[in-house]
């Protein structure tokens, strides 16, 4: 199976993530690109459209991009991390607010 690249901003486009929003993930290394460019564009595939949905979901529910990093590491799992908000013991600072608000993830509303 070939997995195609499509730019940034189609991405943005299929996900309602804002481009901005997914250079910040990039460039925080929670979304590397598949391929760059000759130009020098940012490439996607599937795979980082479906991660680029992983890392939205994350954020809002509330976790810190760190808290992110670690689950989609596989250093703690998604149940874990919820464990430890529900008993209180999350960090100071780790409040998110939800990003790409009104999103859709590709789907109609």
């Amino acid at each position: 199976m070939q997995l195609h690249n499509y730019s940034i901003r189609t991405r943005s486009r299929r996900s309602g993530v804002t481009v901005k929003t997914i250079r910040y993930y990039s460039n925080q290394g929670l979304l590397p690109p598949a391929a760059i460019a000759k130009a020098g564009y940012r490439l996607y595939s599937d795979r980082e459209l479906e991660r680029l949905y992983q890392i939205t979901g994350l954020r809002w529910l509330g976790t810190s991009g760190q808290q992110v990093r670690l689950i989609l590491g596989g250093q703690v799992s998604l149940r874990e991390l919820l464990n430890s908000n529900s008993r209180g013991n999350h960090k100071a600072g780790t409040d998110a607010k939800p990003c790409a608000r009104g999103a859709t993830h590709g789907r109609t509303r």
